[in-house]
């Protein structure tokens, strides 16, 4: 199928922030007297979909007070805040395939999770090198309802101008699938987030890629890309 417009997820697609979400996370809860939690078990949470007050709730089930559940999401916030710019790298391929398909004359939009007022994920993008290739931003700031629900997809297409069934989600989690396929949107997978092959695989997006230099070969008939210093890097 031919696709006039590709929405990326941010998080765990584009940067690889979910070391900088542990860390946050921790920090904030250790304001608390909580232990910290393992990495996968925040993954997992966050492959579904959950908000932060969710996670906090599942993690900690005798911590639902409303008045804690705020101060505790305010002190996560606020250290995700300091540690962003510095644990949250560019993921292998992100400004090559980024800026193959603006060569390319495709739309490019972002679709985030992120509670952020869009702004200021444009401005953080900018300033991480990636700002330029984006026609449209939207983050669960702007819609109803965030991730698996639909609206920043659907949203994030009205934007663009092109209907949902032109267009092509690329993410790393359950809740970006969902989100597609109820937007009406196809969708493809990367293993660079949250989650593994196995549920990603039966969640059935069109295909699961190892990283985002796999999706070129979908979109652009061409010899490839050049994957340069960033397809050296490590998670």
């Amino acid at each position: 199928m031919q696709f006039k417009a590709v929405i990326f997820d941010m998080d765990g697609t584009l940067v690889d922030s979910l070391k900088a979400y542990q860390v946050a996370f921790n920090n904030g809860v250790a304001k608390f007297g909580l232990p910290p939690v393992a990495l996968r078990e925040i993954a997992d949470r966050l492959n579904d979909g959950m908000l932060l007050e969710q996670i906090i709730v599942d993690l900690f089930p005798d911590h639902d007070d409303p008045a804690f559940l705020k101060a505790c999401r305010e002190e996560i916030f606020s250290a995700f805040r300091d540690v962003t710019e510095d644990k949250t790298p560019l993921l292998p391929g992100t400004k090559e395939v980024l800026r193959t398909l603006r060569a390319k004359g495709m739309k490019i939009g972002l679709a985030t999770g992120r509670t952020t007022p869009s702004e200021r994920v444009k401005n953080w993008l900018e300033n991480i090198g990636i700002g330029e290739f984006f026609d449209v931003i939207v983050t669960s700031d702007d819609v109803a309802e965030r991730k698996p629900a639909p609206d920043c997809v659907v949203e994030c297409a009205r934007l663009l101008g092109v209907p949902t069934a032109e267009c092509l989600m690329v993410g790393d989690s359950l809740a970006d699938i969902s989100a597609a396929k109820a937007a009406g949107a196809s969708v493809v997978a990367v293993l660079t987030g949250v989650a593994g092959q196995e549920r990603l695989s039966a969640a059935e997006p069109m295909a699961v890629l190892k990283d985002l230099y796999e999706l070129i070969p979908l979109l652009v008939p061409s010899p490839g890309i050049d994957r340069g210093d960033e397809g050296k890097q490590t998670r």
